[in-house]
């Protein structure tokens, strides 16, 4: 953009000049041929007058002649200095070898040098308005390029085609207005995507993964697992005496006992780990990579995280739960039979009252 308008700069100072010349010079070409022509019919009547043209040859016989060729006697008079009677005209005269065509110089040359002037602004313009559009097509060529493949809008671009209001200026402006409607419509798209694909993985109740993200976290779990060699345990939690809580308080109190006890269980475990809500008060942990130590560990500490109770309108409520554990590869290698097994566990553990169990040498499945 700098270097275009350096060029149009440079330019419109060569035009400028030159036709400051032009005017100068025949401003001052037709005030010279004016003064001239003043001065030579005076030096013409004077000749008539005075009957001048007698000294001549040519006109001794016909003195009466209606018409004195005025050039003849220049020619034969001024330039060979054989008479004067205005010498500071003479030696002008004298310099520019005067002939017949002088008279009409000022009729041919102004013309000539005007309709030059002419074709040199008409061509410095179309010159100017050409190239000007071909950089401007160029622009718009490269804009659209960069909004179609890339699909975003070239601020640089943008900004030179913005120089001059006109056909192609709407174009990019118009480009440019459908490109952040079509990001802002694109926009909406993916954070409306990311909301369902939330919705369709996430318990709404708890922002928790569900069932079907559980799962395949479960199965990937699994595969990288066997892959890499390690063990990892597989948590299933259940809320003691959540139906009394929903039926005594009400279904609002219920509802917050899951939020909270989601929320204290969640800053326990690590981001590598999976922590899902699969229906009712029932929960499911994934902790991979871990051992039975590690897991008693983490156990010991979710118990902690619930000793303190939860007030609800005035009442303190007690959140207790009964946990069991299936571990990979030692109980099971399958999604189902993991689940399967954590689950009976767990069943066993709320039997028992144990805060926890892991599923029985006898209920492993290879």
């Amino acid at each position: 953009m700098k270097n275009s308008l350096k060029v149009e700069l440079q330019q419109g100072f060569v035009l400028l000049s030159i036709i400051t010349f032009m005017i100068i010079f025949i401003a001052a070409n037709m005030k010279y041929v004016d003064v001239i022509k003043n001065d030579i019919d005076t030096y013409y009547a004077e000749i008539i007058e005075h009957q001048i043209y007698k000294q001549y040859p040519k006109y001794e016989k016909n003195s009466e002649k209606a018409h004195v060729d005025f050039f003849d006697i220049i020619k034969s008079g001024i330039l060979q200095k054989s008479f004067s009677i205005y010498p500071q005209l003479d030696d002008t005269i004298y310099k520019m070898e005067f002939t017949p065509s002088f008279s009409y110089y000022h009729f041919i040359m102004t013309p000539i040098v005007v309709s030059l002037l002419i074709i040199l602004i008409f061509y410095y313009f179309t010159g100017t308005l050409l190239q000007r559009g071909i950089e401007r097509m160029k622009d718009l060529r490269l804009f659209m390029h960069i909004f179609l493949t890339e699909g975003r809008v070239d601020e640089v671009c943008y900004r030179r085609l913005c120089m001059y209001e006109d056909e192609i200026f709407d174009i990019a402006k118009s480009l440019k207005k459908m490109m952040h409607k079509n990001c802002e419509e694109q926009r909406k798209a993916e954070e409306l995507h990311k909301k369902m694909e939330h919705i369709a993985l996430h318990d709404t109740l708890t922002s928790l993964p569900n069932r079907k993200l559980l799962f395949d976290r479960l199965e990937q779990t699994i595969k990288r697992a066997k892959r890499e060699g390690f063990s990892f345990g597989l948590l299933f939690f259940d809320l003691n005496k959540f139906k009394l809580i929903n039926d005594r308080i009400g279904h609002e109190a219920g509802d917050l006992v899951l939020q909270k006890f989601a929320h204290r269980l969640t800053n326990i475990f690590r981001e590598s780990d999976t922590f899902a809500r699969i229906g009712g008060d029932e929960f499911v942990a994934i902790l991979a990579p871990s051992d039975e130590e590690s897991i008693k560990r983490v156990i010991e500490k979710v118990h902690t995280a619930l000793k303190t109770p939860l007030c609800y309108n005035g009442k303190e409520i007690t959140m207790n739960t009964s946990i069991g554990v299936a571990m990979y590869p030692d109980n099971a290698v399958k999604t189902n039979d993991l689940l399967r097994l954590a689950d009976k566990a767990m069943y066993r553990a709320k039997q028992e009252a144990l805060p926890y169990a892991f599923a029985a040498s006898v209920d492993m499945i290879k």
